[in-house]
């Protein structure tokens, strides 16, 4: 058996004897070879033969060389290990070696080494062949930079990456994000198919969606993708494109799969919002319109028939001034809860704002289940409500109006249920109206005047007429009360009974009632006699403006005494007035 040193002996490369000469085989692969080679001496390290590709490498000149040892050519940094390397290598260096060379001009260059011994000149010698390998070392390093870089890029994208071999549809590549959103490690996916990890549904609309991609050669975006994963199912917004090989072939398919689960719900809750009140969650006014718009549509393209019902609270602001808003706020949830639960299955209630709410009744529709739907409503509204601990009791009122009988257009036929909404409001609180077409003519007609009565005040149409007070025990006069009067410029004399509602609606009452009260009592005050003056007050007035101060002030500008001034209130319930709601008063 060998011994370890007859092992090393026989592993030691034998030394060839190389002889130059002119024409001998030496010269030709040695000078001529495109590859830069040297002879050095083993023991001296001293160049004994160069090749003109070695010259062409370093920037020197064979004699320049021929005066150096290979030392010379190693930067400084590395010549103390490259000389311990060669003296006890015996001229036996290690292959594929680099190291890094400086040129004539400083350059330095990375260089791959191989050696053999052998005997030149009758010496102990090593070949050696030198090839440049900066360029590809630098490329090697910058392709390595780059995939580390883009490594480092497709990690930190939030979206799941993946690469799929384009012909087996075995994933090659999956980033972290991948990782989290499938619930598998990538070491466990890497060679697999969808069909390995899928259910076999998802897996083959999977398939067939890559194959058109790759088929394609372009970017396709598919939206709203299911996949189903550890965590339920997920919706992605997915980014795929087919990546050709050298030849243009199909090698890879690259895809972006960005979870938009919760972008979408977010999208729908804020959808959600806009088109629902956010108190009741009912349709909005814009949802509502949007809603009667298309059933106006397509009740004219197919027929049929649809009714638009108007509903208003009728002692709502109320509950607001005595409880609060909190329980004004639980009271419409409660009153779209009873709502809900009278409604047809088509039918649609939204809020339309404050404490008014609109139903759009659908299906099979005719007056009879419009009315039907109506007293449904209102008399569930009508029952008492309990709202933090209190018993509360609400009317409401509703105006109705038919498609085949009172309106042709979504406007048409909102406007017309509001104008028998007001109607009915202003009959019969707690019941319905149908729209008649003369509420059209009076709602004109309400609306000229309320213009008018407008600027009268200003042109000087109002004026006072004083009706005599006389006892009826003594048959002695007593007084005078002041009646308010507008003249129009056309019409001539309009009654009170006709003008004053129309002031007390629009909130015209408070400057008429003021300007009454002065005149009042600055004519008063201008007559000979001591007569009192009663003036007549509207209730709405008192939630207008200070009476006391207000009479106060007239008192003192007319120089008027007060025990001649007398106000009468017209008789009306008061919750009416804090409610907002319009008494229908003689006089001012």
């Amino acid at each position: 058996m060998r011994n370890d040193k007859d092992n090393a002996t026989a592993r030691k490369p034998m030394a060839v004897t190389v002889t130059a000469g002119q024409d001998s085989g030496f010269d030709i692969l040695f000078e001529q070879n495109p590859i830069a080679m040297w002879i050095f001496d083993a023991s001296t390290l001293e160049f004994l033969a160069v090749n003109d590709a070695t010259c062409d490498l370093y920037g020197f000149s064979r004699a320049q060389l021929l005066a150096m040892n290979i030392l010379d050519l190693y930067v400084e940094e590395e010549r103390a290990a490259a000389y311990q390397e060669i003296i006890g290598s015996e001229g036996v260096l290690n292959p594929d070696h680099r190291s890094l060379k400086v040129k004539a001009d400083g350059t330095r260059i990375r260089v791959l080494r191989y050696a053999r011994p052998v005997r030149f000149q009758n010496k102990a010698c090593v070949v050696v062949w030198n090839i440049d390998v900066t360029e590809r070392e630098q490329a090697s390093i910058e392709l390595k930079s780059t995939q580390i870089f883009l490594d480092a890029v497709v990690e930190s994208i939030p979206s799941m990456v993946f690469v799929k071999d384009a012909c087996d549809g075995r994933f090659v590549l999956l980033n972290k994000a991948g990782e989290a959103l499938l619930g598998v490690g990538r070491h466990d996916l890497i060679g697999k198919t969808d069909f390995d990890l899928f259910d076999a549904e998802d897996a083959e609309r999977f398939r067939q969606a890559d194959q058109a991609v790759v088929a394609s050669g372009k970017l396709v975006s598919i939206d709203n993708e299911p996949l189903t994963t550890p965590t339920g199912v997920r919706s992605l917004r997915t980014q795929k494109v087919g990546v050709p090989d050298i030849e243009g072939k199909p090698r890879y398919l690259l895809g972006i799969s960005e979870d938009v689960t919760e972008k979408l719900r977010v999208e729908e809750r804020s959808r959600h919002l806009s088109l629902h009140d956010v108190l009741t969650d009912l349709p909005n006014r814009l949802n509502f319109q949007n809603s009667l718009d298309r059933e106006m549509d397509r009740k004219r393209a197919r027929g049929g028939d649809c009714a638009l019902l108007l509903l208003d609270l009728d002692q709502f602001k109320a509950v607001n001034d005595r409880l609060g808003h909190h329980a004004g706020d639980q009271l419409l949830r409660h009153v779209a809860d009873r709502m809900r639960s009278q409604l047809g299955q088509d039918d649609v209630a939204a809020r339309l704002g404050g404490d008014e709410f609109g139903i759009l009744h659908i299906g099979q529709v005719s007056e009879q289940s419009a009315e039907a739907l109506a007293v449904r409503l209102i008399e569930a509204i009508s029952e008492p409500f309990t709202i933090d601990g209190h018993l509360v009791s609400v009317g409401c009122s509703a105006g109705i109006a038919l498609k085949s009988k009172h309106g042709t257009t979504s406007d048409a036929l909102m406007k017309r249920a509001d104008l028998a909404l007001y109607a009915a409001k202003n009959a019969r609180k707690g019941d319905f109206v149908w729209f008649e077409f003369d509420m059209e003519e009076r709602a004109d007609h309400e609306r000229t005047l309320r213009e008018e009565l407008s600027t009268a005040l200003a042109n000087s149409e109002l004026f006072l007429e004083y009706q005599p007070i006389v006892s009826t025990a003594t048959g002695k006069l007593e007084g005078f009360e002041a009646l308010l009067r507008w003249r129009h410029p056309t019409r001539g004399l309009i009654s009170p009974a006709e003008f004053i509602p129309i002031a007390e609606s629009s909130g015209l009452i408070e400057p008429i009632g003021r300007w009454v009260l002065n005149r009042a009592c600055t004519e008063a005050a201008s007559w000979s006699s001591n007569a009192r003056i009663a003036v007549n007050f509207s209730p709405l007035q008192f939630k207008g403006f200070g009476l006391v101060a207000e009479v106060i002030r007239a008192l003192d500008l007319a120089g008027l005494a007060p025990n001649r001034l007398e106000l009468e209130i017209t008789e009306f319930d008061f919750s009416d007035a804090q409610r907002g709601e319009h008494p229908h008063s003689a006089s001012a």
